[in-house]
């Protein structure tokens, strides 16, 4: 598939929003040029920046998602979503192609979840899809990148697809991560620092171990 697929398309791959993002960044750096600010400073600002603006953007969307949303409507999204994980499947992946960032569709779904418009059972298919989507956009910029890429991109989403095939249409399996999440969402009410301890643990240190053990295995 990779190879039939690379010299089909060549060129480079439109991203509306990364070009959106882009534009915005610069003229950020261009003001904090302006005012004097470079170097690693340049990039603190930045950071900060964003991180703030991320803040205030999901503190909005939380505070006024319900508004938008009568009650009527949510009761009908949750028991069409709740009804067919299939839906809430294909309308996670169409939406992540769209936006071409699975982050952009969980960040969608965190304030509606956390606002009550969503349940997790409903939200959970959706993330699902995210997955899925996510890697369909790396397909598609892994056309234009060469046969080695879109082989790495092409295991992805065979993985992903496999992965979903064999646990999603179980609804008890299904059910296992939706109940993890909620006992680790009750015990992070009580502890906040149990949050950086499983971010830190699940996204570093588990994957440095993995690292370790098959370069330990590699080298026997």
């Amino acid at each position: 598939i990779a190879q039939w697929l690379t010299p089909e398309f060549g060129g480079k791959m439109p991203n509306p929003l990364k070009d959106a993002v882009k534009s915005a960044s610069k003229q950020i750096q261009e003001i904090l040029s302006n005012v004097g600010i470079e170097g690693g400073w340049m990039a603190l600002a930045l950071f900060l920046i964003a991180l703030t603006l991320i803040v205030f953007s999901l503190m909005f969307i939380t505070r006024n998602m319900r508004v938008l949303m009568a009650s009527q409507i949510e009761k009908m999204l949750n028991d069409v979503l709740c009804r067919s994980g299939l839906l809430g499947l294909i309308i996670g992946i169409i939406i992540t192609v769209a936006v071409q960032s699975s982050s952009i569709t969980t960040s969608l779904l965190i304030p509606m979840f956390g606002s009550g418009i969503l349940q997790l059972e409903a939200a959970f298919p959706i993330m699902v899809g995210a997955n899925i989507g996510t890697t369909i956009t790396a397909l598609m910029a892994a056309i234009v990148a060469g046969e080695a890429g879109l082989i790495v991109a092409l295991v992805h989403l065979n993985f992903n697809l496999v992965a979903t095939a064999m646990f999603f249409p179980i609804r008890r399996i299904r059910a296992i991560p939706i109940a993890c999440a909620n006992s680790l969402a009750a015990a992070a009410v009580q502890n906040r620092l149990l949050v950086i301890a499983y971010v830190g643990i699940v996204f570093v240190l588990v994957p440095l171990l993995g690292v370790f053990v098959f370069k330990f295995l590699g080298d026997i």
